[in-house]
């Protein structure tokens, strides 16, 4: 493929991102590497999520058990969740494991009135954080390699950096988090309003969050269900094949996956994130 004719595909990939928020690329990408270079198009700054394997300078391992996982932009209970995500699938199980993707802006058009008005103020998301999660994440934040130099100086400086974060240190190290946040995001490509956020997502990395709304009351499960229960009427569904790319618009997109079937070995997908590249 010539320089002009990869420019067109890439720009025709943008256009899709624009209107669906998401782009299935099938046989993209057949090697790993490829998929780094790929990258290079639509991200100008590489992000990481602490609690993951690295499988290159670039990308990440996806490594999530073999249970359904649950509808949520990526990151979405920090303070900068990335712009755009993109997973690279090397190998695929033989059945289920189907990736879902569901648009916030669909979604957000479709709830109930009640259910609009205390999502259009923000909630907070409280947990607890091990060290070596709080103390990666600061360390990327701060552009900085070794993440045990962190000190807890360095820690009260970034949560001072952006609003709505507060955090108190524990003596095992561990940090008890807190972060106001909005459920309802801008998309990237048109700044209109998405239902954008991790209610509904998992927690198999790090301790299950509590979400409240601004006046402290805690969002039940049984809301949770009903946002489930609205979102899955929209959600498509997405069959693997080997060297495919899906790419979505994080502050617009929520994905998730159904149950793997058979061996999780069988699925091998990597991740890359970080912050939009237009061309």
């Amino acid at each position: 493929m010539n320089a002009i004719t990869s420019l067109q595909k890439h720009r025709h990939t943008r256009d899709k991102l624009a209107n669906a928020g998401w782009a299935l690329l099938r046989g993209e990408c057949g090697e790993a590497q490829q998929f780094d270079g790929l990258l290079e198009c639509f991200l100008d700054k590489v992000t990481f999520d602490p609690a993951r394997s690295s499988a290159s300078q670039k990308t990440q391992k996806v490594d999530s058990g073999t249970g359904p996982i649950g509808l949520h932009i990526e990151n979405g209970n920090t303070p900068l969740p990335p712009d755009i995500i993109a997973f690279h699938c090397l190998h695929a199980s033989r059945m289920g494991s189907e990736t879902t993707v569901c648009d916030g802006l669909e979604l957000w058009g479709r709830l109930p009135t009640r259910l609009r008005a205390v999502f259009s103020k923000p909630i907070t998301v409280r947990r607890t954080l091990p060290a070596t999660i709080w103390k990666r994440y600061v360390a990327t934040a701060l552009g900085q390699v070794d993440h045990e130099l962190i000190t807890p100086q360095e820690l009260h400086g970034f949560l001072k950096q952006i609003r709505g974060q507060s955090g108190v240190l524990n003596n095992d190290g561990s940090l008890d988090y807190s972060l106001a946040l909005s459920a309802v995001r801008e998309d990237n490509m048109s700044g209109a309003k998405a239902f954008a956020n991790a209610l509904m997502g998992p927690s198999f990395n790090y301790e299950k969050p509590t979400y409240c709304t601004i006046d402290g009351a805690q969002i039940g499960q049984d809301v949770i269900d009903e946002l489930c229960e609205l979102a899955e009427p929209l959600v498509h569904e997405i069959s693997w094949q080997a060297g495919d790319v899906l790419l979505i618009d994080n502050k617009r997109v929520m994905h998730g996956r159904r149950a793997i079937v058979g061996p999780a070995s069988e699925r091998i997908i990597n991740i890359g994130m970080g912050s939009k590249a237009w061309i």
